[in-house]
């Protein structure tokens, strides 16, 4: 990704709007797809020590997986004085915002779902710890449906049939 799409830039929204932005977009949706495609590329890759790298940090993405959808469900339920709860209905426009935004992103590079077509390329690429690209792909738009939605539901949001 461009360095633009990793930043959050400020705007003149008031403070806490913001803080609301960063936990959902940074951690309750970018964080929880993170950890989706690790796991998806965990079980994707064979055995090599590119695959024990990827190992470490899914253990390390875990933590960053849980902490937004935990973090929106202590705002939720005790509604502290340092960040008041705008409403489930708010919270839940801004987390389908940001789903929308990153479902629209171009994960994938085209020259890397060429090289894919090589199998000998294809093979070193797994080596390296890069799963095939239609699957992570696939993994990537299937986090954003079912496994932020499900975060959120531990939060106690509800984001409906499709989000």
């Amino acid at each position: 990704f461009g360095l633009d799409e990793l930043q959050m830039a400020r705007t003149q929204d008031p403070l806490e709007a913001q803080l609301l932005d960063m936990i959902l977009g940074t951690f309750a949706v970018g964080e929880v797809t993170a950890l989706a495609l690790l796991r998806h590329a965990l079980d994707a890759v064979p055995e090599s020590g590119f695959r024990a790298v990827l190992d470490a940090i899914i253990r390390d993405e875990a933590l960053h997986g849980w902490i937004g959808p935990a973090l929106l469900g202590y705002l939720r339920a005790e509604n502290p004085p340092w960040l008041r709860w705008p409403g489930d209905a708010a919270i839940v426009a801004r987390a389908r915002g940001h789903i929308a935004a990153m479902a629209a992103r171009d994960v994938i590079e085209p020259d890397e779902a060429r090289a894919f077509e090589d199998p000998d390329l294809a093979a070193a690429l797994m080596a390296l710890g890069i799963p095939p690209s239609g699957p992570f792909r696939a993994a990537y738009l299937r986090a954003l449906a079912e496994d932020v939605p499900k975060g959120l539901a531990r939060a106690g949001l509800d984001l409906g049939p499709r989000a």
